[in-house]
């Protein structure tokens, strides 16, 4: 059978479907041409009982013709068509096709969703379609991606917007906009109510037009979806965006991929968004300096930070910072849904993380077992921890040990044990708290390090963390308490693999520590039910994994890999969301969608 022939047969057959009332037609590819395109929008118009909804002609060749023909279909009182997809067709300013289409939305009431992505409409074309938007009510997606329309129609779009109260999808990707159009467009945003997802990708917006969609961010709390990659977007471009996002209370996802942002920029997005609890996906890559180059042929540009000096925030540290906000946004969500275990052991939480932490803990009426073992938790942090725990009607259960809580956040904490029966029990071993303290307030409820300085170093570290290039020989850390990735943090140079660090203090009988030890543990499994612990050879208290990074129940060893996979919340954190969340030193920048997949690419 010939194309020709191939191609009539496949119309004739769409016909007999919409005269048969089909509510749905696609003819992708089928190579139908300006003739025959013709002939299918008039059999669609002559249909004496019109159904058909959906009608998919991308990728066949249409030109301004075809777009005649569908445009006096959309014009009839009657036409019941709500989507029409024209992707990768011929549709042109020259005849004016483009001009058609406009025609018809001034007075089409059925539409809802025209695409037109990747044809031959320019500027003035665009502008026509975008001064139709101000006497449309039915359009709420319409795509002009890879249409040479440039700033014209941009600025033509963003003042059609100013009284469309219906469109919700709007896509310039690709479309030539520079500043100039870009700063028409964040100026409608601020006081646009209704635009929902708005795709700028492939453009030429410079920092300019980024500090004022920074602007925009600030005053809009509807706009959900910003795709802003592959234009000319630096460190500081991003970080006014990052300041807009501070207080922003609507976007859900902001993508930013294939601009010119440094380690220094993505550590500026890690800290904007512990204040911000609306945005759920984050597509960002980063350009980083190869340590071996010269500051002359560095990629990285630090230039937003009134901090950067000569060094900008290695890779590693800004994959960090990001992955530490992302913990902290996963546990609130955690415990704002309504779950009843918390534990973030290992978690290295700011003092801004702590507070909206505990905020969320005042919120909650369900959660009962929080566990914030070595999460860096200072007084003000155990301060606020026990304010909430005073007024908790559901929290029973709270271990914040090996964390740097001194005397004066365990009496606070003390008081809030005090106050609030329903806390069953408290543990907060390996934190520095004196024995005068630690003897004052240990009751059957709360357990404190042990005479002696349980949990704190010779050298005078906090919570059993040696200061910066002391020797770990000398800290005292009950190891067999922490999970398995925090011991293995703590192996250093001098130190044979599974060697318990933290099993003897100088001078201290081998026999007398594995008796008291074995009382702690049975005292521990008593109020919280730890798992058995193993032993050595040498009857030395070996690390043991807990229940770390599991969002309220155990994680599988065999899924360990996939840690940040589990648990992803509802917002649409992407699937291995930072299961694999290290950067491979060399590379030259992070893998497309780094907040998803948080990994740099294979070497």
């Amino acid at each position: 059978m010939k194309r020709d022939e191939a191609t009539e047969q496949a119309v004739n057959q769409a016909i007999e479907a919409v005269n048969s009332g089909a509510a749905s037609l696609s003819l992708t590819n089928k190579m139908l041409g300006d003739e025959l395109c013709e002939v299918l929008a008039e059999a669609i118009g002559k249909c004496t009982a019109p159904n058909l909804r959906w009608l998919q002609l991308d990728r066949n060749m249409l030109g301004d013709t075809s777009a005649l023909a569908l445009a006096s279909l959309l014009s009839k009182p009657d036409v019941t068509l709500q989507s029409l997809d024209l992707d990768f067709n011929r549709i042109t300013d020259i005849g004016a096709g483009a001009g058609h289409l406009a025609e018809a939305l001034e007075v089409n009431v059925s539409l809802k969703d025209l695409q037109l992505h990747c044809n031959a409409v320019g500027p003035a074309g665009g502008e026509r379609i975008a001064k139709a938007l101000a006497h449309n009510s039915s359009l709420r997606a319409l795509s002009l991606h890879g249409n040479r329309t440039g700033d014209r129609a941009a600025v033509a779009m963003a003042d059609s917007l100013q009284s469309n109260s219906t469109l919700r999808t709007l896509s310039l990707h690709g479309t030539g906009i520079t500043d100039t159009g870009a700063f028409r467009i964040a100026e409608m945003l601020e006081g646009n109510s209704t635009l929902l997802e708005l795709s700028l990708g492939a453009n030429a917006i410079s920092n300019e037009g980024a500090a004022l969609f920074g602007n925009s961010l600030r005053l809009n709390s509807t706009l959900q979806e910003l795709h802003l990659n592959n234009n000319r977007i630096s460190d500081d471009g991003a970080g006014k965006i990052a300041e807009g996002l501070r207080v922003n209370t609507g976007l859900r996802e902001l993508w930013l991929v294939n601009n010119t942002i440094s380690s220094n920029g993505v550590l500026i997005f890690a800290e904007a968004l512990e204040d911000n609890s609306s945005l759920s996906r984050l597509g960002l890559t980063a350009t980083v300096r190869d340590p071996a180059a010269s500051p002359s042929t560095s990629s990285s540009s630090p230039s937003f930070s009134p901090s950067a000096s000569d060094a900008s925030p290695s890779a590693k540290e800004a994959m960090l910072a990001l992955q530490r906000c992302h913990t902290l946004r996963k546990a609130v969500k955690q415990v704002d849904d309504g779950q009843e275990k918390l534990h973030l052991q290992g978690a290295e939480l700011s003092a801004k993380g702590v507070s909206r932490l505990v905020q969320a803990i005042k919120r909650s009426g369900t959660l009962s077992d929080l566990k914030l073992d070595g999460c860096r938790i200072d007084d003000q942090g155990a301060e606020q921890l026990a304010e909430a725990l005073e007024t908790s009607r559901s929290v029973t259960r709270v271990s914040l040990m090996n964390n740097s809580i001194g005397d004066s956040g365990a009496t606070r904490l003390a008081t809030a044990m005090d106050r609030n029966e329903r806390v069953e029990s408290l543990t907060l071993e390996g934190n520095p708290i004196s024995d005068a303290v630690s003897t004052s307030i240990t009751t059957p409820r709360l357990t404190t390090p042990r005479a002696g300085g349980m949990g704190m170093a010779a050298s005078g570290s906090l919570g059993g963390r040696s200061p910066a290039g002391a020797p770990l020989s000398n800290v005292n850390l009950d190891l067999g308490r922490m999970s398995a990735a925090a011991a293995k943090a703590m192996t250093v140079a001098g130190q044979k693999q599974g060697q318990d660090m933290g099993a003897l203090f100088p001078g201290e009988d081998p026999a007398q520590h594995d008796k008291e030890l074995s009382q702690e543990t049975a005292a521990q499994a008593a109020v919280s039910g730890s798992t058995e612990k193993r032993r050595s050879q040498s009857g030395a208290l070996q690390p043991v994994e807990e229940e770390g990074w599991d969002w309220g129940g155990q994680v599988d060893e065999a899924q360990a890999p996939q840690e940040w996979a589990e648990g992803e919340w509802g917002e649409g954190w992407e699937e291995q969301a930072w299961a694999e969340g290290e950067y491979a030193a060399g590379e030259e920048g992070w893998q497309e969608g780094a907040w998803q997949e948080g990994r740099a690419p294979a070497a």
